[in-house]
């Protein structure tokens, strides 16, 4: 079975009245479940507080489909605004990474520079997706019923969790500023004064996008707009994803209850099971799929960022001060938790489903002492369907897969690094020799 055979849809499937299942038809959901709850209970169960943070960012917000042209433009024009500043600046540390000298510090330096920058803008361009599709809206619509209206509050240490996204997130950029304040006259000003040293052997990343140095306080507020932007678009999809992880526990546990008293022989039990799973499988798309680039961009940031920072610790460690080697202490760990984010996080809600496929199949009341051959059709159903969905349709990657990208990762990167490091630049008027 696949998903050409039976197409998913929010919240449900069609199929002919001939074949052997048949999706549940709710006369009336609110009267089957009539504990509904509004729409700002459910969202303060998803996202807690951190959606009124996230407002803060003028990012999101809903807007009226139907209204003029000119006020859609008005409703979109801070996301337009924000994304052409933080565009701006991604472009710029684009051109200084281009004209560094490779393998060099300020090459490291430039590059890091470049992909917190493309985060930032990546991060922007999310919230403005989720803005245009309605995603907090249509999280809660689809949870509300996947759950049946019956959506869990969140654990209380979930509100914890984002404080590291915006820990890791926003604290090496702000330490960045502080730095880049402190190394100008070291690395720009004073290389200068060199005779014959071009303006590419110093750090030109350290120098404003509006001219003169002292302008670069503009500088320093694109950045924390960015690093702010990005956090906050890292934590709306993590607190999704861990909602959805969240109710799909409680599905599995239903599953294995209906397997202890018996009734999961039953054809309306089982029925009503595998709908919930088609529902839940829903949800996860749109969840993962609306943002699934911003994960995508966090994994190759977090795997450059990386390189460069074990690059410039390696390969500079001894020549640099040691508030540079700060620096680059904080972006190996702010990369370090970019890698755990995109590579473990998604993979969390695969595993649980992996999870109700060994429930199913294991179960002796389906397969050995049941003798209804609708009810074991319909349990290899659900798990056909688990597995034929693919990976990437549903925004995840399996578990095992995660793990060894990660580890390896992990590894190989120093190895890497070891390498690269022997062929590092040192200018001229540094040289030892």
């Amino acid at each position: 079975m696949s998903l050409t055979d039976v197409p998913l849809t929010p919240m449900g499937t069609r199929v002919q009245e001939n074949q052997v299942f048949h999706h549940p038809q709710p006369v009336d959901f609110n009267s089957q479940y009539p504990n509904v709850e509004s729409d700002d209970e459910i969202r303060n169960k998803i996202w807690g507080p951190y959606y009124k943070v996230a407002l803060t960012t003028l990012q999101i917000g809903r807007f009226d489909e139907d209204a003029a042209k000119g006020k859609k433009f008005c409703s979109f024009l801070p996301n337009i605004i924000v994304i052409l500043v933080l565009l701006a600046r991604g472009i710029y540390m684009l051109i200084r990474m281009s004209g560094s000298i490779s393998l060099s510090l300020y090459w490291a330096y430039s590059g890091i520079l470049f992909f917190t920058a493309l985060h930032g803008l990546i991060g922007a361009l999310a919230l403005l997706v989720c803005k245009s599709k309605n995603y907090f809206g249509n999280t809660i619509d689809m949870i509300r019923i996947t759950t049946r209206n019956n959506v869990s509050p969140g654990r209380k240490i979930d509100n914890f969790v984002p404080l590291f996204v915006y820990g890791f997130v926003i604290i090496p950029m702000l330490f960045f500023i502080a730095e880049n304040y402190s190394m100008y006259d070291k690395d720009v000003t004073d290389i200068l004064a060199i005779p014959n040293v071009t303006a590419n052997e110093t750090a030109r990343f350290r120098e404003s996008l509006f001219g003169d140095h002292k302008y670069f306080f503009l500088d320093g507020i694109m950045i924390v707009i960015g690093a702010y932007i990005g956090a906050n678009a890292m934590v709306v999809y993590l607190h999704a994803n861990r909602a959805i992880c969240y109710e799909y526990k409680k599905f599995n546990k239903r599953i294995q209850d209906h397997i202890k008293d018996g009734s999961i022989t039953q054809r309306h039990v089982i029925k009503e099971l595998e709908s919930q799973l088609i529902d839940y499988i829903s949800t996860a798309r749109f969840i993962n799929n609306t943002t699934s680039f911003l994960m995508d961009v966090t994994f190759m940031a977090g795997l450059f960022i990386q390189i460069c920072s074990q690059f410039a610790l390696k390969g500079y460690g001894t020549r640099m001060y040691s508030i540079q080697n700060t620096m680059m202490g904080l972006w190996t760990a702010q990369s370090v938790y970019f890698l755990f984010i995109a590579t473990k996080r998604p993979a969390v809600l695969q595993e649980l489903m992996n999870e109700t496929t060994a429930i199913l199949w294991l179960d002796q009341g389906i397969w050995s002492r049941n003798e209804d051959p609708l009810v074991r059709e319909v349990a290899r159903s659900m798990t056909t369907r688990i597995d034929s969905v693919d990976y990437a349709s549903k925004g995840m990657s399996p578990t095992r897969a995660s793990n060894i990208v990660f580890n390896a990762i992990m590894f190989v990167i120093p190895f890497f690094v070891d390498i690269i490091a022997a062929y590092k630049y040192i200018p001229w008027f540094q040289s030892d020799d």
